[in-house]
């Protein structure tokens, strides 16, 4: 028998879900093996905690002892930016081992929905590892659909391939510079033209409105200008802004691991300026900008992007994951 019950927000109390953590398979950074288990625990379990102060924890408990838990946000930024009310199970865990692990899901992923619901929620969205086949099964089985596939590419920031460290950097017809506000509406753009017929979640859910997914990236062109990204690395040609690509420096929680972790956020070149190498060039100086203040980037990609891949394998990326993300709609 298992009680699904909220826990309270206090560190003290989601403390309880650390041994949960600990034996789970399917940790942040997992792929990192220069982090110690106690660091990684650590830190999920920061994140948890973060998460649960806007949101609900939900915990299965049985004999006495966590079996499962999941939390519980509204995503505020995409539905401000796509205008409905847009939430997301953050977390979804089981303990291994647990004989009924698909059940004690289902109870969390309905008593989620619930959740949602109550807070006139109109669609929930998840993200698992694609090896998490209980999670990514029962959140199938309680009404959510696959709408993409992510591999995470990751690589040292120890002997990226010097150009020039100077934002401003000349080749020829090509520059390379960091952008600031005043290049918000070329950047504005190179984002509509790059995701017109892109085939990300926001792409592939037709239950989001007309013209929702391209303003997503456009949006966050603008946000990243904002100081959402540390970095906003821009390519012209001949003056025409061709391509950027976007970096964030580990968090305050991730600069506190033994191997800090930056972020590849977004990467973009428009269809007019493309098979001529700014990819490769946006990503270089980005990587050498995030040098001094991490150790390592990590950055996403589309199962089926083969040219962002083959961009990442030629700068010396390597597949170091890999995640679904789903959704459902409520109504």
């Amino acid at each position: 028998m298992c009680e699904v019950v909220i826990l309270g927000r206090s560190t003290a109390e989601l403390e309880l879900l650390r041994p949960l953590l600990a034996d789970s398979p399917y940790k942040p950074y997992r792929h990192l093996g220069g982090l110690s288990r106690r660091d990684i625990v650590g830190f999920w379990l920061d994140t948890v905690v973060e998460q649960g102060q806007c949101g609900s924890v939900t915990a299965c408990v049985r004999d006495g002892r966590i079996a499962g838990f999941a939390v519980l946000n509204e995503l505020m930024w995409e539905s401000s930016v796509i205008g409905r009310r847009i939430w997301g199970i953050e977390q979804l865990v089981v303990a291994p081992g647990e004989s009924d692990g698909g059940h004690i899901l289902d109870l969390l992923v309905a008593r989620a929905l619930s959740l949602a619901a109550d807070q006139h929620a109109d669609t929930v969205h998840c993200k698992r590892f694609t090896d998490d086949m209980t999670a990514c099964h029962t959140l199938e089985r309680n009404g959510f659909r696959l709408v993409d596939t992510q591999l995470v590419y990751g690589r040292g920031l120890g002997d990226v391939a010097t150009e020039s460290s100077s934002p401003g950097h000349e080749t020829g017809r090509l520059t390379i510079r960091l952008a600031d506000r005043t290049d918000v509406g070329d950047l504005v753009q190179v984002a509509r033209a790059s995701f017109k017929d892109f085939f990300g979640r926001f792409h592939s859910d037709h239950r989001l409105p007309p013209g929702a997914a391209s303003k997503i990236y456009e949006e966050w062109i603008r946000s990243s200008l904002d100081g959402y990204a540390d970095h906003v690395v821009l390519a012209e040609e001949d003056g025409v802004v061709a391509a950027c690509s976007i970096w964030r420096k580990p968090s305050a929680r991730e600069a506190k691991l033994s191997i800090r972790v930056g972020h590849y956020s977004l990467g973009m070149v428009h269809p007019d300026f493309q098979r001529r190498g700014l990819f490769t060039a946006v990503t270089r100086r980005g990587l050498q900008l995030l040098e001094g203040a991490a150790d390592y980037a990590v950055g996403p990609t589309h199962v089926n992007n083969h040219g962002v891949q083959r961009g990442y394998a030629r700068l010396g990326w390597q597949i170091v994951d890999a995640t679904h993300t789903f959704h459902a709609w409520l109504r």
